[in-house]
């Protein structure tokens, strides 16, 4: 169901920041971890969050967790409007898959392996974007063996796919089934210790195994492409939130490039089941098991500190050597000069922005894991923001000129005008929340960022929590890789409420109205402060 949601709400933009309330008759027939499933998958739609009605199901799993007194009765009440409707017959959905190279690239598994000739088709597009992204040969229709893809690798895995009912509905469909050494690996990642636990003293965990199925620890790292990263030119299935150009561990600057699709728990296991070669669920006759869940609370006791409601000031927090602290960010002066140091066509992902991968061991290292941003996508982007940041502590005479060519323009002097830089692009923020999209940013210097559009709400937030204006405009003004941008009082604009800048092109003296759309207060005094950080410091 949330693929067939994903891919037809979000090219259309239907759900857009905006807030989805789940309602209807079907919802009872759904168990409330799958409930959970759905709902951690509506970001990948576009939408900003979603609520659920509530019901005896909602109730029983709090109090299984030892916290029925949380439950409340929600649904709609009165004459309720809404801004749209997505109806969905839950009668009529059928297993989907989600091929590279996003969660909305989305096919029905039983068209695709009924009908050759469009398999190709879908495959040979697969293929064209694999190169258009990265130069490289990614080959997908020669893993097709009798009229079926066949896939090399599997994961049900955190969050999205790691619920226990997942894993024991693929336990009920590859009981008796034995993997084959050479063929397709699956990996079993529960999304908690207590599941995991439960798997294991209801057996779940010991029938997979013997099936030959991997059980691997309580992470988020297929998602992040950090762990069963799959060989050079394979394709991956999974259930986890998300499949981004380059997510799985691929190193195109190194010619290695693979990818995932995504796909249910179940239908990962009947492809499995069935030698790596693409299977729908419905497609097996499996009978599934009811399992009473029992979660063990006692796991967390004495093992997590939990602060909430009574802090404790003489607990001592560990720092290992590669966990480092914010840089200091400057607050944004009267003005801002802006050296646009990226210009993109198209869209620029949270995950082009920041990887996943490797570099997500280092994200409590601002200055480490800032080098990796955009390293799949512009190479040279560190080191030109970089050297943007120190141009004028190093005297560049470029930057200098031009500082003084400001300050003559603006009647002002040097500390009245922030410096830094810009990126550029179509649209910029697709894909997950991740906040350091958007620090590795500020640490290498960013200022703002100009877009004719802002994929998610969530990214623009992050970019002003960070301190980046988040620069928008209809059509894209005539800026190129090292072209300066000026935002004469900048910071008073944006103090007084207003939703638009004036910004001046040096190069042409060409004045642009560049939108900067609404904002709290809060957000306004976060923002020219120079971030949260600064932000927080000053209400303490």
């Amino acid at each position: 169901m949330w693929l067939s949601l994903i891919g037809a709400a979000f090219d259309c933009g239907f759900c857009k920041n905006k807030i989805l309330e789940v309602v209807g008759n079907g919802i009872a027939s759904l168990s409330v971890e799958y409930r959970m499933d759905i709902d951690v998958m509506t970001t990948e739609s576009a939408a900003l969050s979603s609520i659920w009605m509530t019901d005896e199901a909602v109730r029983e799993w709090l109090a299984v967790h030892g916290r029925e007194e949380a439950y409340q009765k929600l649904e709609p009440t009165g004459d309720a409007l809404y801004d749209g409707l997505i109806e969905i017959d839950l009668s009529r959905v059928e297993p989907m898959i989600a091929l590279p190279f996003h969660p909305s690239n989305v096919f029905s598994i039983r068209e695709l392996c009924s009908d050759r000739e469009y398999l190709d088709g879908v495959l040979a597009s697969v293929e064209r974007d694999a190169y258009t992204r990265s130069g490289l040969t990614y080959t997908l229709r020669d893993k097709v063996q009798d009229k079926r893809l066949t896939v090399q690798q599997a994961s049900i895995a955190g969050c999205a796919g790691g619920t226990f009912d997942n894993i024991a509905a693929a336990a009920d469909i590859l009981d008796g089934y034995k993997m084959a050494g050479d063929g397709i690996s699956l990996g079993i990642y529960p999304a908690s210790q207590p599941v995991l636990l439960e798997t294991m003293r209801q057996g779940v965990a010991e029938r997979l195994m013997l099936s030959g199925a991997t059980m691997r620890p309580c992470i988020c790292g297929p998602c992040f492409g950090t762990v069963d990263v799959p060989p050079n030119n394979t394709l991956a299935i999974r259930h986890v939130s998300r499949n981004y150009y380059s997510r799985e561990g691929s190193k195109t600057d190194s010619g290695q490039l693979s990818a995932a699709a995504l796909m249910d728990a179940r239908s990962i296991a009947a492809t499995v089941r069935n030698r790596g070669r693409l299977t729908a669920a419905t497609e097996m006759d499996t009978v599934y098991r009811k399992f009473d869940y029992h979660f063990e609370k006692s796991i967390y006791t004495g093992g997590v500190y939990d602060g909430f409601g009574c802090p404790d000031p003489s607990v001592h927090v560990h720092k290992g050597p590669n966990i480092k602290d914010w840089p200091d960010f400057p607050e944004m002066g009267r003005h801002v000069l802006l050296k646009t140091a990226a210009c993109f066509e198209g869209s620029v992902t949270t995950d082009e922005l920041c990887p996943s991968g490797e570099a997500s061991s280092l994200r409590s290292n601002p200055g480490r894991i800032a080098a990796y941003t955009l390293i799949s996508k512009d190479r040279e982007y560190v080191e030109y923001a970089g050297n943007i940041r120190n141009a004028l502590e190093n005297g560049n005479p470029e930057t200098c000129s031009v500082m003084e060519q400001v300050c003559a323009m603006l009647g002002a002097e040097r500390k009245d005008i922030s410096y830094g830089s810009l990126i550029i692009s179509d649209k910029i923020g697709d894909g997950s929340s991740r906040e350091q999209a958007v620090s590795n940013q500020k640490v290498l210097g960013g200022w703002a960022n100009l877009a004719v559009e802002y994929s998610t709400k969530r990214y623009r937030s992050n970019c002003i929590s960070w301190g980046l204006i988040p620069l928008s405009c209809e059509e894209r003004p005539d800026l190129k890789k090292g072209d300066y941008l000026l935002l004469p009082d900048a910071s008073q604009k944006i103090r007084m409420g207003e939703e638009q800048l004036e910004a001046i092109i040096l190069k042409t003296g060409e004045k642009v109205r560049l939108s900067i759309g609404e904002m709290t207060e809060e957000e306004r005094r976060m923002l020219v402060l120079g971030g949260m950080i600064n932000y927080y410091r000053s209400i303490r």
